[in-house]
């Protein structure tokens, strides 16, 4: 089932209830909020929780406990079994959005499971969630957030093998490269093929070079994996994608992007002849006066 985009909007208890998940959404959120002047508004969500002033004076923030949690809203094959993540990486806001690592126990088994780092639990609660997505016998499980691919050891590799999994996982720092590589023959010799592997997120564009980022792509489209670019978005950011971090250019930011998420178009060409087309393009483009590209 695909997500739902934006803020999610429902009644319940003659309120207006809002959840926003992107900060870049807020805009969004005080616009429903203004258009409804007689209305008591309840907003939450991730992207409260990261900007709460922004809505001061506008709408209660998470007064009320919905019957119905807004993840379902999203969408109804989505659920977690943990909050939280051990980690401080300084790019992520988890640790501000969902507070100290917890385990929780009245979750519902689900094909979607979103939490932020699900191998760091315990291996009780590990167990108790394969055992359960087991009984539910999903064609397939998809760790939405993404594995934690340090945290993999054998024998949790062996019971993710036990569901159907369409494996997800993160490398965001290129000394990651041995734990990512080493998650990745795990799950190979635990039986779960390479085409299986959805694919390796990557956050682009945080405190390194274009080439750093290269690197990793290059790395991961050498051994026969799908990398998806992650552009940086500030955690204050109102704007989707405005950030430019000082190392890149613009355009060439937005280009790297395009390129490796789009390897059904571009596959067949490296980064460097799609990169000339792009800049021959752009040159044609102002010796005919043709500013739209």
């Amino acid at each position: 089932m695909a997500w739902n985009k934006g803020p999610i909007v429902w009644e319940e208890n003659n309120a207006l209830c809002i959840s926003v998940v992107f900060t870049w959404d807020l805009p969004v959120a005080r616009g429903i909020i203004l258009s409804n002047p007689n209305r008591q508004c309840i907003v939450g969500g991730p992207a409260v929780r990261l900007l709460p002033r922004y809505l001061d004076n506008m709408a209660n923030i998470e007064t009320i406990v919905p019957s119905i949690k807004p993840m379902y809203r999203y969408n109804r094959e989505a659920s977690r079994t943990t909050l939280g993540c051990p980690n401080s990486c300084n790019f992520c806001g988890v640790r501000r959005i969902e507070g100290e690592y917890k385990e929780l126990d009245d979750w519902e088994p689900q094909p979607i499971l979103c939490d932020s780092n699900f191998l760091a639990c315990s291996d009780s609660h590990f167990n108790k969630v394969i055992d359960k997505l087991k009984v539910a016998n999903f064609p397939s499980v998809d760790f939405n957030q993404a594995l934690e691919a340090k945290l993999l050891i054998r024998k949790r590799a062996r019971r993710l093998s036990e569901i159907n999994i369409t494996p997800r996982f993160s490398w965001d720092r290129n000394e990651e490269e041995s734990y990512v590589f080493n998650a990745l023959s795990l799950m190979e010799e635990v039986g779960i093929k390479r085409s299986k592997i959805k694919a390796i997120y990557s956050i682009v564009g945080y405190n390194e070079t274009p080439s750093e980022a290269l690197y990793r792509m290059e790395a991961l489209r050498s051994r026969g994996y799908l990398g998806f670019a992650m552009r940086y978005q500030p955690l204050d950011s109102l704007k989707k994608n405005s950030y430019d971090p000082p190392q890149w250019g613009t355009q060439e930011l937005k280009d790297f992007c395009r390129y490796w998420n789009k390897q059904r178009w571009f596959g067949g060409i490296t980064y460097d002849e799609y990169r000339s087309r792009v800049n021959a393009k752009e040159q044609l483009s102002l010796f005919s006066g043709d500013t739209n590209g």
